[in-house]
């Protein structure tokens, strides 16, 4: 595919502000001149741009979680008919996912310009040209795996475009995948195991983990494709797990998730720079003037994971847009109730209050309820264990309680409000965000954002080993159970079948992995969104209801239009012909 829309040529801009001394402190201003690029400074920061336009792409999340089983809307379904077409598959305008599209497509341009400028800068050590090359060519292999699994047949761009064009030709899903996968493999051999490569100045780069890892991803996707070959596919899954998996092992450590989630006071850390489990991770900095900007004066690419799954506290009495530890909620994701009352045993440490809190309390006082003290317990949800005899011994046992929300009542208001409770997903908590200073913006989090982890590869390979069948669905458990037994839950003792392995994932990849993609790479999605998505049962009387046209995105509507029409819209969106 030789030819770009007007869109895209507006992406191909380089831009890099500085020569950074990690990835966490890459700014981006913009650079209007290629001759800038003239030497190994100037490369490495046009490098260090591909990975700084992950950080965007990587908040547009949207795509990943509504319209699945683990996450939906906030609301209640019996006052609102509200519709929210991303969640509940309803009637769409065409432009939907345009955010997500224009992303994937920034990085690839990045990534294509340093390709490109990279073969004309002179005296470029060549043991730095391919290292670099290596890990571009495995971003972009990311961007263009989540692009044909959103939108099926795409434009495929593999150099830098410099002249505006209006034509696109989409390639083939087979075609895409056969470029992801050379991507790859052209990678592998020049990029570092982790271990030579975690030192503080290139943490957060790609490394052979990361390639494995998404190896392994592609051949299993590929093989519930007509065009794989599935027995190949899943044996090839297999292998490139477990060579991510020896780089990059699951910890046995009963405190694994407090080391890599828990995030308090003196604890707090951009990073979890010496946890084998993280394989990838998009980095930010303290210092918010590294994390880039949508264009504004204020930087606005922080780690917003923190308020992602929260209900409208700030509106509450003794809630509050400007003080922690909840700040404000950024009204997008109410976790279903399979996360948040079915799928924990009470034993699971990833349910516990720890990382699912359900003792919400005041961050400030309020005239409305005078005894009420910052810190007391406000808003209670009660687990599925409690009894109402229970539930009244707590609310004896603490006088300041405003509300209790029982696991039927997730989707209610809370009395006397237009607002709805639930547990907040506390895995997130971010300490390093210490003061609100500017009304108009929220504060930003500093975590590094979670993209790939071994425990994923782990159930990557505990999947296909279920594909397979044959005996080896209890070797799928024995993988489980690996997970299972750190976090302290109940042990799987039958043969696991897809739906284990989805719920493992659930509740131990909330809010890091692609669950959109997973179901639906699995023939899961439709089944399993309509019966824990409350929304989607709002809307369609049941599964078959659901129409397939949804197992992929709109071409944005704007991009057909910039393309002349060149585009051809995916069938049962606007556009389609």
């Amino acid at each position: 595919m030789k030819k770009l829309s007007i869109y895209f040529m507006s992406l191909l801009m380089a831009s890099s502000g500085f020569t950074a001394c990690s990835l966490d402190e890459v700014n981006n201003s913009s650079l209007d001149s290629g001759n800038y690029f003239a030497g190994e400074t100037e490369y490495e920061q046009l490098v260090s741009e591909a990975y700084v336009t992950m950080r965007p792409l990587m908040r547009i999340t949207i795509p990943m979680w509504y319209g699945t089983d683990l996450y939906e809307c906030q609301g209640s379904t019996s006052a609102s008919d509200a519709r929210t077409p991303t969640n509940d598959y309803t009637v769409m305008n065409g432009d939907e996912y345009w955010d997500y599209w224009k992303n994937c497509y920034n990085v690839i341009s990045k990534v294509n310009t340093a390709l490109t400028r990279g073969e004309n800068i002179p005296d470029l050590p060549e043991a730095t040209k391919k290292l670099r090359t290596a890990e571009l060519k495995a971003l972009r292999a990311f961007c263009y795996f989540n692009l044909v699994e959103n939108f099926g047949k795409v434009p495929v761009v593999l150099t830098e475009i410099t002249e505006a064009t209006y034509n696109f030709t989409q390639e083939s899903e087979e075609a895409i995948y056969t470029q992801i996968l050379q991507d790859l493999n052209d990678a592998i051999n020049d990029l570092p195991d982790n271990d030579s490569n975690s030192d503080t100045k290139n943490f957060g780069r790609v490394t052979k983990g990361f390639v494995y890892h998404m190896l392994a991803k592609v051949y299993l996707t590929r093989s519930y494709k007509d065009f794989g070959n599935k027995t190949e596919d899943l044996k090839s899954t297999i292998t490139y797990a477990d060579k991510a998996l020896t780089l990059h092992p699951v910890s046995t450590d009963p405190k694994a998730w407090e080391i890599m989630f828990d995030d308090y006071g003196d604890e707090h850390s951009t990073f979890k720079q010496n946890t084998p489990e993280i394989i990838f991770s998009v980095r930010y900095s303290t210092d918010q003037t590294y994390n880039g900007s949508w264009g504004t004066e204020e930087a606005t690419w922080g780690n917003n994971l923190y308020q992602e799954f929260k209900f409208e506290l700030e509106k509450l009495a003794c809630g509050s847009v400007k003080v922690g530890p909840y700040w404000r909620c950024q009204y997008t994701y109410q976790p279903t109730t399979l996360y948040l009352n079915e799928l924990f045993d009470k034993h699971d440490v990833r349910g516990s209050e720890q990382f699912l809190q359900r003792e919400i309390v005041a961050a400030e006082a309020s005239e409305d309820y005078p005894n009420v003290k910052v810190g007391d317990v406000i808003i209670y949800c009660p687990s599925k264990w409690e009894t109402e005899a229970d539930i009244a011994a707590y609310k004896a046992a603490h006088p300041s309680l405003l509300w209790v929300v029982k696991p039927d009542q997730y989707h209610e208001y809370l009395s006397g409000t237009i607002y709805n409770g639930f547990p907040i997903v506390w895995k997130f908590f971010d300490s390093g965000i210490q003061e609100y200073t500017n009304d108009q913006r929220d504060p930003k989090g500093t975590r590094d954002t979670y993209v790939f982890r071994s425990a994923e590869t782990l159930l990557l390979k505990a999947e296909a080993l279920v594909q397979q069948g044959n005996g080896s669905s209890m070797d799928a458990t024995t993988l489980i159970n690996q997970l299972r037994d750190r976090a302290g839950a109940d042990r799987l003792t039958t043969a696991a079948t897809i739906d284990d392995v989805l719920d493992e994932s659930a509740r131990e990849l909330f809010g890091e992995a692609n669950r959109w993609m997973d179901l639906k790479r699995t023939g899961k999605l439709f089944e399993r969104a309509w019966k824990y998505n409350a929304w989607i049962q709002k809307h369609h009387s049941s599964v078959s209801d659901i129409s397939d046209i949804y197992l992929l995105r709109p071409i944005p509507i704007s991009e057909i239009s910039y393309s002349n029409y060149s585009l051809i819209q995916n069938p049962g969106f606007p556009g389609a012909k």
